[in-house]
C-alpha cells in the first residue's frame, strides 16, 4: 500500500498484522486506532518531508531497518497519544527521536 501524497491519510481502526513482504510506504499520515504489528519481513516506511504516524494503540515495529523520522524534516512527526504505545525492535535504527518527533 502506498500513500504518495503529503496530504493523504490512512486510519487503521481494526487490528493489523503485517509480515512476509507486506509494504506500507507512507508519505502522508498513518493513524493507528487499533493494535498493529510489523514483523521482520514487513516494510513500513515514513517517506519524504511529511511521512508521519499517530499512535493511539499498541504498535510494534520489528523489522530489520526503520527510519523513524522519515526525511528528517520538522514536518515528519510521530505522535504517541494516551493509550498508545510504540515499540521499536529494529536491527538498524535510522533517524532521531526527540521532542519534535515523539510526542
Amino acid at each position: 500500500m502506498t500513500l504518495d501524497e503529503n496530504d493523504e491519510s490512512l486510519r487503521f481502526a481494526a487490528q493489523l498484522s503485517a509480515n512476509n513482504g507486506s509494504t506500507l510506504a507512507n508519505s502522508g499520515t498513518v493513524i493507528f486506532d487499533a493494535p498493529a504489528q510489523f514483523g521482520a519481513m514487513a516494510d513500513f516506511q515514513l517517506l519524504g518531508s511529511a511521512g508521519s504516524m499517530v499512535v493511539n494503540a499498541p504498535v510494534t515495529i520489528a523489522q530489520n531497518e526503520f527510519d523513524v523520522d522519515g526525511g528528517g524534516a520538522v514536518t515528519n512527526q510521530v505522535t504517541v497519544n494516551p493509550g498508545g504505545v510504540l515499540t521499536l525492535d529494529v536491527g538498524n535504527f535510522g533517524g532521531e527521536i526527540s521532542r519534535r518527533t515523539a510526542h
